[in-house]
């Protein structure tokens, strides 16, 4: 997954986390394990190994983040059910919202118009439908 940093984000971001951020993020639950749904990575419940996050610059006006967890805004739960629904098409439906948190202290970046971040580290809560 990519995540474009345009010079508009670029300005804002990095940033570190004051505080937990609550979001969400697709996950696929398969035979009782949680895996990141779109680069098959393998999750346990709780904090994830650190990610160290190097963005490439792609073109003379953006970079792009390929590594790092992808999530989204907690506020925005009818955008994720959308996504979820579009990757659904094409593949099996084992999709769920995973309830995650950015912990504190950790780099992150955030694009307010996909109401998508990346970070280095990332909680896994409750997975929904489980």
């Amino acid at each position: 997954m990519c995540f474009i940093i345009s010079q508009r984000v670029e300005k804002k971001y990095p940033r570190i986390a004051k505080k937990r951020i609550p979001v969400f993020k697709i996950v696929e639950c398969r035979n009782n394990k949680i895996i990141s749904s779109v680069m098959k990575y393998p999750y346990t419940r709780g904090l994830q190994k650190h990610i160290k996050i190097r963005p490439q610059k792609v073109r003379f006006i953006n970079k792009r983040i390929s590594e790092g967890y992808h999530s989204y805004n907690s506020d925005n739960e009818g955008l994720i059910l959308q996504r979820i629904s579009l990757f659904s098409e094409t593949l099996e439906n084992n999709r769920r919202i995973a309830n995650c948190w950015i912990p504190k202290g950790t780099l992150y970046w955030y694009n307010s118009f996909l109401k998508e971040y990346v970070s280095e580290n990332i909680e896994i809560g409750r997975v929904n439908d489980e």
